[in-house]
């Protein structure tokens, strides 16, 4: 189970840390992507923020992009989805517009900023997701030695425990119910019948105490005296007590 624990832990944080290097990756290629598309994607900007100026509404202006793109008008072409409430439109870009096989990349951009403006942004992130990658992986390094610290002790821990409950002896008298009287005698009763009679035939010795109620099913009930010294009331009444259930 703490090999489990462990091995989760250092998954989470090499997801973690991949999931950032991702993030450095596609944010370096969209910025790539809208400065080789440079002029194309200035136009989209341009006609949809010319578009919006004149105070068209938003799903005419939706309508004419796609009457655009029938048209096969390169601008319009591009333009996968206008997302007006959030001033942004979507560009499907070729990753390498002078090779028609190149990857499609779909950006996002910001309608009031020109390419390289949406470019310097993306650029951006790629920066603060390197950062972040950095402090994650010197995070990471001390978290997981902690977490392998953590991991040690505990296996101690077991293995101590382990050891102890190992090297620990077992009475003869823990199969049988017993207790410790308050003056230090131990006194063993009986379970059933069987362990009744084998409690009287088997550990009754010289000097113990044997204690039985006159009760049906009551148990049989030895009060182990091996120092052979009277044994003092109290303990006698709690014999009495076990016996009778």
């Amino acid at each position: 189970a703490i090999e489990k624990r462990l091995e989760k832990f250092k998954e989470d944080q090499q997801s973690r840390l991949e999931q950032l290097r991702e993030a450095q990756e596609i944010s370096q290629r969209r910025g790539d992507a809208i400065q080789i598309n440079q002029k194309l994607v200035d136009e989209a900007i341009n006609v949809v923020r010319s578009a919006l100026a004149t105070g068209i509404d938003w799903d005419e202006l939706e309508q004419l992009v796609i009457d655009q793109q029938r048209k096969e008008n390169p601008v319009a072409q591009i333009i996968s989805e206008l997302r007006l409430s959030e001033n942004r439109i979507e560009l499907t870009l070729l990753e390498d517009p002078f090779d028609e096989s190149s990857d499609v990349l779909q950006v996002s951009v910001d309608v009031s900023q020109s390419a390289q403006g949406n470019a310097r942004a993306y650029f951006n992130q790629k920066r603060q997701a390197t950062f972040k990658e950095a402090r994650a992986e010197e995070t990471a390094s001390g978290a997981l030695k902690a977490a392998e610290r953590r991991a040690q002790i505990d296996v101690k821990r077991l293995a101590t425990k382990a050891s102890i409950s190992l090297a620990r002896r077992s009475y003869w008298f823990e199969k049988f119910h017993w207790f410790i009287s308050s003056e230090g005698y131990v006194i063993v009763g009986g379970r059933d019948m069987q362990q009744n009679e084998m409690l009287w035939r088997r550990y009754l010795q010289k000097n113990d105490v044997y204690v039985h109620a006159e009760v049906h099913g009551a148990a049989s009930v030895i009060v182990k005296n091996p120092s052979g010294n009277p044994i003092p009331p109290l303990t006698l009444q709690q014999g009495s007590c076990c016996a009778k259930g």
